[in-house]
């Protein structure tokens, strides 16, 4: 071990390494020290465990690594997802409201198929080649939207 710790040699931590969890975590120890008590300490970040009972273990590192990885590649793919979804609905409704103005139907009545009709009588509404489509990113290849 270096001075800096950790194969550190200026004494600074890499920004990959999982360090201790910060306050507005919370997240304390799930370990119990040998009188049975639990253990008061914060746990490293994305992991369960401080670095006293098994957090400064590479493997328990790099998991903890994964995880919060994971968990803030899921959050930043559903804000992506309900982006989306939003601008799917108002695409929609923008539809829906051509359709009504063109026939005279009120928009709470129409339906798919006069859609379908007013597109092919007067080519309008745009169809769904125009709709908004969600941004494919390779981070988000395990991560799918909801069913």
């Amino acid at each position: 071990m270096t001075a800096g710790g950790f194969g550190s040699t200026h004494g600074t931590v890499p920004a990959y390494r999982v360090t201790v969890a910060r306050v507005r975590q919370a997240r304390q120890c799930s370990a119990r020290r040998t009188n049975g008590e639990p253990c008061r300490a914060f746990a490293i970040v994305g992991g369960t465990v401080c670095r006293t009972h098994g957090g400064a273990a590479p493997q328990v590192r790099h998991a903890a690594y994964v995880a919060e990885f994971e968990r803030r590649e899921r959050r930043h793919f559903d804000v992506i997802y309900e982006r989306w979804r939003q601008e799917y609905a108002e695409w929609q409704t923008g539809r829906i409201f051509v359709v009504a103005k063109l026939t005279g139907i009120p928009p709470e009545r129409v339906t798919a198929f006069d859609v379908g009709w007013c597109r092919g009588l007067y080519g309008a509404p745009a169809g769904e080649e125009t709709a908004p489509t969600m941004r494919r990113d390779r981070r988000f290849r395990s991560v799918q939207p909801p069913r």
